[in-house]
């Protein structure tokens, strides 16, 4: 496992960088995409003064992500970076297999504690959930369920957006005002997500088996404002 580093100046550099990054992507090698910026509401602040949109943020990590399988991992040192799932389109590929979020500014101290526990325990895709844990152990006002730090996965997300079930008096008057069809096709709406749900939470494969071992590790780390 090893490491390589870029530094973001533009949204121009974004772009190129993970166009290089896929382009350098072997079929016997996994990426682990680590995030340090300015995070906002909107997206991530650079140096230059450009603005990455959370969308557009999702939309180079989706094509990453269909390269890798839709197994990529990605950690992010962003605050407001929850504020990422207000751009999930349950319509289209899955950015990531999961991500790791904020839910509040976080210090610096708290970025280098936080990530210092989860990449001490991070040796491959398995280890996510130990090393969520021992980030949230670290770095948290009491309880690990304090902690700014969370783990979400596409499964789930894809659930929070599209389960009928989670708010049924919602999914009902999206059912009636947005798709204009009556009470009972609603079944028939579950049946279209559930079908949804294989495109999005997608697995490829490439030489007949699905990658599942970790190789590279890539930081991309964005210039201070």
């Amino acid at each position: 496992m090893f490491c390589e580093y870029y530094r973001v100046h533009s949204v121009s550099d974004f772009n190129n960088i993970f166009f290089t990054i896929i382009q350098k992507h072997q079929d016997n090698e996994m990426l682990a995409l680590h995030i340090e910026a300015h995070g906002c509401e909107e997206g991530v602040g650079l140096s230059s003064g450009d603005l990455i949109t959370w969308k557009h943020f999702l939309d180079c990590c989706r094509a990453l992500n269909v390269e890798l399988c839709g197994l990529l991992i990605v950690t992010t040192a962003l605050c407001y970076s929850i504020s990422i799932m207000g751009a999930i389109d349950p319509s289209l590929r899955a950015p990531f297999k999961a991500i790791v979020i904020t839910r509040r500014p976080v210090t610096a101290d708290e970025v280098l504690r936080g990530y210092s526990e989860y990449f001490g325990t991070y040796t491959n895709i398995l280890d996510i959930g130990p090393a969520k844990e021992a980030m949230r152990r670290e770095v948290n006002s009491g309880t690990p369920d304090t902690s700014p730090f969370e783990m979400i996965t596409s499964n789930w997300l894809f659930d929070q957006i599209t389960n009928p079930d989670r708010d049924s008096e919602a999914f009902q008057h999206i059912v009636n005002q947005q798709y204009c069809i009556k009470n009972q096709f609603t079944q028939h709406i579950r049946e279209i997500e559930s079908r949804r749900r294989f495109d999005y939470c997608f697995k490829l494969f490439k030489n007949g088996k699905i990658i599942s071992h970790l190789k590279i590790f890539i930081t991309v780390d964005f210039a201070e404002v």
